[in-house]
Order: structure tokens, then C-alpha cells, then sequence
């Protein structure tokens, strides 16, 4: 009798080591999932950092261009006031000559 009561704390200690051992694996298995959910997190946020830098990007770019488009209009505009400045000192010369 003393050797089915040993049989069965034996077969019990498998049962729970079964069971243990079920329960590592399955933290483990959870474990490498949460790993993989947020490398896949770190990657979409440096993929959404490296558009937003090339938005950034384009927008200075935008933004430069567009400065350098009024930069060119300033420097037309000022060309034509040099002009009528000209024309102006002309027409005050003829008009003192008069």
C-alpha cells in the first residue's frame, strides 16, 4: 500500500511539474510576443519619426523656395523704383531747367 501512495505522489509531482513546466512556456511564449508587438511598436514610430522629418523636410523646402521667389520679386521691385527714381530725378532736372 505504502508503494501506490509513493506511485501517486509521484505521479502527482509529474502532474505539477507538467504543469510548471506548461506554464514557463507559455509565459515564455508571451514573453516573445510582447517582445515582438513592440519592436514592431518601435519600428512603426521610427517610421512614422522618419516621415515626419521628410515632411519637415519638404516643408522647408517649400518655404525656402517660396523665400527665394519673394527675394526675387523685392529685388524686381527695387530695380523698378531705382528706375523711377531715375526717371523722377530726370523730369525734376527738366523741370528746374524750365
Amino acid at each position: 500500500m505504502s508503494s501506490g501512495v509513493k506511485k501517486e505522489e509521484e505521479e502527482e509531482e509529474e502532474e505539477e511539474e507538467k504543469k510548471e513546466e506548461e506554464e514557463e512556456e507559455e509565459e515564455e511564449g508571451e514573453e516573445k510576443e510582447k517582445k515582438k508587438e513592440e519592436e514592431e511598436e518601435v519600428a512603426c514610430m521610427e517610421e512614422k519619426h522618419e516621415e515626419e522629418e521628410e515632411e519637415e523636410g519638404d516643408w522647408r523646402r517649400r518655404k525656402e523656395e517660396e523665400e527665394e521667389e519673394r527675394l526675387v520679386v523685392v529685388v524686381k521691385d527695387l530695380e523698378m523704383l531705382e528706375e523711377e527714381e531715375e526717371e523722377e530725378e530726370v523730369v525734376m532736372v527738366v523741370v528746374w531747367k524750365e
